[in-house]
């Protein structure tokens, strides 16, 4: 099937996606061969949409896949459009570990923790309403298709987060410069339920959050990544940080 028509369906989602309309709270774009092949394990794709001319070699999964070819109207080669998963707060129930995200904007620093997080084997992962949409099309290029390997909550409230940590009983870890405790030296063995938040690298988590952490009457731990020199270096890129953190807490470093 050759696509003719701007007006064609496929082409206008597209379109919309990209331009980060409302139909992205329903699906999401994958660029790229080797993205979309790291998707197929979790997500199956509405459609794919292949350049004239273009040479792909995907899996089996795809043959039951309209597969239409478009004119060139985006630098990649090839892109599929899918579902973004719906979970409800039900889905943490029991949950081991948590990771929430607030305010971190940079889509090249959402993706990183994305991708580092599974790879550090960690399950589940909250975006507070004023975190970048993990979804969007820079995030997942920039996953490179990890998104399937862990829950993403997105667009959560802070409210509803009190009633997550205390029926989990999480051990809740954040960093903080003025904490006297530096990570190394912090024995994260003996948690059995980390909850690992991160804020922005310029002021941290917000004072409501902060108010939430503070009053939920959990297992807190601060931590200090240290900086050794401070006059040169204030802080550490939020991706850095979390790859540090998200690694130590699991013990694998």
């Amino acid at each position: 099937m050759i696509i003719c028509s701007k007006s064609n369906q496929w082409l206008k989602l597209v379109r919309a996606l990209l331009k980060g309309s409302k139909e992205s709270q329903k699906y999401f774009i994958a660029e790229g061969e080797k993205v979309i092949k790291a998707l197929l394990p979790v997500y199956k794709p509405l459609v794919v949409l292949a350049q004239e001319n273009f040479e792909f070699n995907l899996e089996e999964s795809f043959l039951t896949i309209s597969v239409p070819i478009w004119p060139s109207e985006t630098p990649s080669k090839i892109l599929a459009i899918f579902e973004r998963p719906n979970y409800a707060l039900s889905d943490l129930q029991n949950a081991q570990d948590l990771i929430i995200l607030d305010e971190i904007q940079g889509p090249g620093n959402l993706g990183s923790i994305i991708r580092t997080a599974v790879a550090a084997g960690w399950e589940n992962l909250i975006c507070l309403k004023n975190t970048a949409n993990p979804f969007s099309p820079k995030v997942v290029r920039s996953s490179a298709g990890a998104l399937g390997g862990l829950k993403i909550f997105s667009d959560f409230e802070i409210g509803s987060l009190t009633q997550i940590l205390k029926e989990n009983n999480f051990t809740l870890i954040y960093t903080s410069s003025h904490s006297e405790s530096k990570f190394n030296e912090i024995n994260f063995k003996q948690i059995n339920k980390p909850c690992l938040i991160l804020g922005n690298e310029g002021h941290g988590i917000q004072e409501n959050l902060k108010q939430i952490i503070f009053n939920s009457g959990l297992n807190l731990l601060e931590a200090n990544i240290p900086i050794l020199k401070p006059q040169i270096v204030e802080s550490l890129n939020v991706g850095i940080a979390s790859a540090l953190l998200m690694y130590k807490i699991k013990n694998l470093i």
